[in-house]
């Protein structure tokens, strides 16, 4: 990683953040987290806050957990990525959806369709929805 003044200088300028208008990203750069444990974040000043937001969406159980970590780990060592396209798939997707099934049944889930993200997954909810009334 280089230095704190090569980040500081050059924050903001070749990266285009997501929510916010590049030129106010110039005039009042973003925060600079370089750290994040449990629930708490430190900044490249060394300021360590509560991380309110959790990631958005992807460190609800905290950061460096270590369940996940290792669970990750032992999984990047043995596969780590196989798509589930044209006829094959792999453990960790049958049995993931699984539990995901297993835990929403209840509400009449009967299968599971996985996604890379929220854009995705509403397209896709979208078109499996078209389908289903075509076909009806």
């Amino acid at each position: 990683m280089k230095d704190a003044n090569f980040l500081k200088e050059n924050n903001a300028r070749q990266l285009w953040h997501p929510m916010g208008h590049p030129g106010e990203a110039q005039s009042n750069p973003p925060k600079i987290i370089v750290k994040a444990e449990h629930s708490s974040i430190t900044d490249i000043d060394g300021h360590q806050t509560i991380d309110a937001v959790g990631g958005l969406w992807c460190a609800n159980l905290g950061y460096s957990n270590d369940a996940i970590k290792d669970a990750i780990a032992a999984q990047l060592a043995e596969m780590p990525y196989y798509s589930s396209f044209a006829g094959s798939t792999n453990p960790a997707a049958i049995e993931a959806a699984f539990a995901v099934q297993e835990f929403f049944a209840p509400d009449g889930i009967a299968r599971v369709f996985f996604t890379s993200g929220g854009s995705d997954s509403v397209e896709t909810c979208l078109r499996l929805s078209r389908q289903y009334h075509r076909l009806r």
